[in-house]
């Protein structure tokens, strides 16, 4: 088969930074420094290609420094092979019910959308097989059953991250190909450090991503 991965940035990202493993609580976040097309290739047996990899993100454009380090993750991750999509913050306004303080929110806008439209647009253009979704966002399933109308005889598997819980969103994928996602499979899928890009240079792991 051709297998095509659609990967969640966000979803993932959190979940290896905020999901608590006993005894050491915040052990996955060595692992954010991650290979997602090695992750992909996790996935993949026998004589299954793997003919696409594809990162759902957005850049937290109002802080320099994270947003850098996030633009160098990504020039690793293109180099390795990765197609990346972006999308965007959306400030949202609100005000204290206590206070009356007026204070701002960022909310991450389109991720959803795009990893949606891309499923179906791939689908439909008979790019793969078998598309494995890593993600437990439950807003991804209606574009899941769009893409069964429109193409029944397209696979789709479900890969939750650590920490998420998404029976609705599992039940969508093809049982053989829901797979569950391991520390093995981080430890296994990292990035080298320092990582090339494309063009000559090099990028390192971020210090605070211990």
């Amino acid at each position: 088969m051709r297998i095509e991965t659609f990967i969640d940035g966000f979803n993932l990202y959190h979940a290896i930074d905020f999901t608590n493993i006993p005894p050491d609580p915040r052990r996955l976040r060595k692992y954010k420094w991650l290979d997602l097309y090695r992750l992909s290739e996790c996935f993949v047996f026998g004589n299954d290609d793997l003919v696409g990899c594809n990162y759902f993100t957005a850049y937290a454009t109002w802080d320099h420094a994270k947003m850098t380090r996030h633009q160098d993750y990504v020039k690793a991750l293109v180099n390795q092979g990765v197609s990346v999509h972006e999308g965007r913050f959306k400030e949202k306004h609100h005000r204290c019910r206590n206070c009356q303080t007026r204070y701002v929110s960022r909310e991450e806008k389109e991720t959803d959308v795009h990893i949606g439209a891309k499923l179906i647009q791939h689908a439909v253009e008979d790019r793969f097989d078998l598309a494995l979704l890593i993600s437990g966002d439950t807003d991804l399933i209606p574009a899941i059953k769009v893409m069964k109308e429109l193409r029944p005889e397209k696979k789709i598997g479900i890969i939750l991250p650590f920490g998420r819980s998404s029976g609705d969103l599992r039940r969508q994928g093809n049982k053989p190909f829901n797979y569950k996602m391991k520390e093995k499979h981080l430890r296994d899928s990292q990035l080298p450090d320092p990582c090339p890009t494309l063009d000559g240079r090099k990028v390192s792991k971020p210090l605070n991503w211990v």
